[in-house]
This record gives structure tokens, C-alpha cells and sequence, in this order.
């Protein structure tokens, strides 16, 4: 199946008339036209009763569309004069085209001749001639009521828009804020700060202010961080005021030669 437009010369065509676009939708080169019995019953045609084997005619069948009009022509197959005609008005494929219930490849044709009509068996010896045949109807009609839905203004089935004077409210849920959720204000101001210098190791933590001094090896037992009396080395008057330099001060001495015999190491 094929489809080829064709633009119809001015000469063929009345003044008034806009230039016509003509497309052919199919082309077959055999097909064949039966005598019609009488309607057995509204059931439909059978094509069994035709006889077959002795047909009417024998042409060829060319299907051509413009704008909302589709005609089916048959044509002599020596010099394309035409035999029949049957115009399909607006997609009215039912009205003109109907298949019989007892094969594929047969359908009964209403043709039109100066106003009247008569009906004709049409068949072809292909069933794949007569599955065109249909398809090019049916693309007929559906691009018909493409066109009719385009050409239509768009409504809208559901207007949300906003009327003039409404407005509209959107709730929002909001977490409440807890202590757990604020967290410490400074996380780096409550870290101790520890700084070692060349004569011992001195505290900046707010402990080392507020820490009694040790006066005797009594007040040891409340001090975790006072010296006992079994220690290597006493802590002087400077270091019992600070626990953590006294353990400092006990460590480094614990062990160490005087500063006399290393020569000129000092020890730390």
C-alpha cells in the first residue's frame, strides 16, 4: 500500500474552487466484480452464493482521497476507463463498504452513477490486496476525526484556576524546637586547654584555679593528685599548689642524674 498527492490542474477545476490536493492511497492491479443475489437475511451477504469462478468484470482498483471526500474507482486494466464509482462522504466507510461473513477477501460495494446507486460484490485473489484495501478506508476515516479534533477549540475539563476575590491557605507542620535539638552553644569553650612549658607543665583548666593547695600529707587522701609520702621526690612549695605538676614534676625526677654529671645535657 502506498499513498502518492497529486495536485489537480486549474483546467480541470471550476474558478471558484480552491487548489484541490488529491492523494492516492492505493493501488491494486486485479480485482473482480460479482452480480449480487437477492439478501438472503439481515445476518449478510454470504460470497459462497456469487459463483466465483464466473465474475462480472475484471479491472483494477484505484482509491484516491481530497479533503473529506474518498472515492473508490474501478478501471478498465487496458485503457483506465472507468467501470464503477463509490464515493465515501466524511468517513462514512460502513455505508458504502461492507464485508460479507464467510471470507476476508470479499466485500459488497455501493456505487453511485448521476445520483443513483447499485450494489456490486467486489473481491480480490489476494487476501494481503484485500487487507490494504481496508486499511486505506480506515486511515481514510481516522484522519478525518483527527482533523475534527484539532479544529475544535481546547476546553479545559477542569478549571483550578483562582476566581477573582478567592485566595487559598497552605498549612504547614512545623517541628517544635528542643533543648537536645539546640545543642551546646560553644562545644570548644567546655575542652579543658593544656599547655607544656620548659619549667613543667601548666593547667588552664578552671580546676587548677579553684584547687586547694596541699599542706600536709593528710589533705593527700581527699587530692587524688597529691604526692604520697612513699614518693622518689617531695614536690616544692610551688608545685603542691598544682596536683598536675607535682605527678609531672615526681615523673621527671624519678630516675635522673644531676645535671652535673650529664655534662651538657640537661634533662627535662
Amino acid at each position: 500500500m502506498f499513498c502518492i498527492a497529486i495536485i489537480t490542474r486549474a483546467s480541470q477545476r471550476p474558478n471558484n474552487m480552491s487548489e484541490a490536493i488529491e492523494h492516492l492511497r492505493l493501488v491494486v492491479r486485479e480485482c473482480f466484480v460479482y452480480k449480487l443475489p437477492p439478501r438472503p437475511s439481515n445476518s449478510g451477504y454470504r460470497a459462497d452464493k456469487w459463483g466465483l469462478s464466473n465474475p462480472l468484470w475484471t479491472g483494477r482498483m484505484k482509491i484516491t482521497a481530497t479533503d473529506s471526500l474518498c472515492t473508490i474507482n474501478l478501471l478498465d486494466p487496458k485503457d483506465g476507463s472507468l467501470f464503477a464509482q463509490a464515493p465515501l462522504r466524511d468517513g462514512e466507510v460502513d455505508k458504502v463498504v461492507e464485508r460479507v461473513i464467510d471470507s476476508s477477501r470479499y466485500f459488497v460495494l455501493r456505487v453511485e452513477n448521476k445520483g443513483r446507486h447499485a450494489y456490486l460484490g467486489v473481491g480480490f485473489q489476494e487476501r494481503a490486496d484485500a487487507f490494504d484495501f481496508n486499511m486505506a478506508l480506515q486511515d481514510f476515516k481516522k484522519g478525518l476525526t483527527r482533523e475534527k479534533e484539532a479544529s475544535k477549540p481546547y476546553v479545559a475539563q477542569n478549571d483550578c484556576s483562582l476566581k477573582e476575590g478567592e485566595t487559598i491557605k497552605i498549612a504547614f507542620k512545623m517541628k517544635k524546637k528542643t533543648e537536645e535539638d539546640e545543642g551546646p552553644a560553644d562545644p570548644v569553650a567546655s575542652i579543658p586547654m593544656v599547655s607544656l612549658s620548659l619549667d613543667g607543665l601548666q593547667s588552664q583548666s578552671p580546676f587548677a584555679a579553684t584547687a586547694a593547695p596541699v599542706a600536709s600529707p593528710a589533705a593527700s587522701s581527699t587530692n587524688p593528685f597529691a604526692p604520697t609520702p612513699d614518693s622518689a621526690a617531695a614536690p616544692t612549695s610551688a608545685n603542691a599548689s598544682n596536683p598536675f605538676e607535682a605527678d609531672w614534676a615526681g615523673f621527671g625526677d624519678s630516675g635522673a642524674k644531676p645535671a652535673a654529671e650529664q655534662g651538657d645535657w640537661v634533662a627535662f
